[in-house]
């Protein structure tokens, strides 16, 4: 029976994004290109969200979607690089438990975590063939990001049972070119964690076209 009073907290912090794919037809691309030339805004990252926002204002526009999340029937998560975070293990003390980088912990406990971890690229990725011929937009933050997992009944901890749940974007629905592999949530003891505490600040944005 679990104690009440007693819990984990394992807390992964660092660099992440916010990845999002979808289709744009090559009328409303050739529509952003004239957007960015007329306005000067040579970024693609800060024209799309221009153009965008621009759209917004109109009230006649039916064809364009009206956010860059709306874009996102190939793929969406938000999710930490997963070289690049740290993680923290606290008890209902406060007490530390554990302390690593990501890199640590896959160097120090590099079979146990590959045991433990599970990829759900494909959840997270679709191909769809009859957009094909359609242009392919991808949309990247640049961010901080902190995601607090409590795990409650729990007073040990042992690195030998923690995993992550990782998407890898070369084995989602679109594979090149590879945006790099992602940390969405940890499994511990064979248990899914996928609800934490998120916040996030900062960061940039970068988008890119493929036809």
């Amino acid at each position: 029976m679990e104690n009440s009073t007693q819990y984990l907290r394992i807390t992964l912090e660092g660099t992440g994004s916010e990845f999002i794919q979808g289709f744009i037809t090559v009328a409303e691309y050739q529509n952003f290109k004239k957007f960015q030339f007329d306005t000067l805004i040579l970024d693609d990252g800060e024209g799309w969200l221009a153009y965008l926002e621009a759209n917004r204002e109109k009230e006649s526009i039916d064809s364009v979607k009206e956010a860059y999340w709306e874009y996102n029937e190939v793929s969406h998560f938000t999710g930490l690089n997963l070289r690049k975070f740290t993680i923290e293990v606290t008890d209902e003390k406060n007490e530390q438990l554990g302390s690593y980088t990501s890199q640590e912990f896959r160097e120090e406990f590099e079979d146990s975590c590959e045991e433990n971890n599970l990829n759900v690229s494909q959840d997270y990725g679709h191909s769809l063939d009859s957009k094909q011929n359609d242009c392919l937009v991808t949309y990247q933050s640049q961010e901080k990001i902190t995601l607090v997992f409590t795990l409650p009944g729990l007073s040990n901890f042992d690195p030998l049972k923690l995993g992550f749940r990782l998407v890898c974007t070369d084995e989602m629905g679109y594979t090149t070119p590879d945006y790099g592999d992602f940390c969405l949530g940890i499994i511990y003891d064979g248990r899914v964690y996928d609800d934490p505490e998120f916040t996030s600040f900062g960061g940039s944005v970068h988008v890119f076209f493929e036809s």
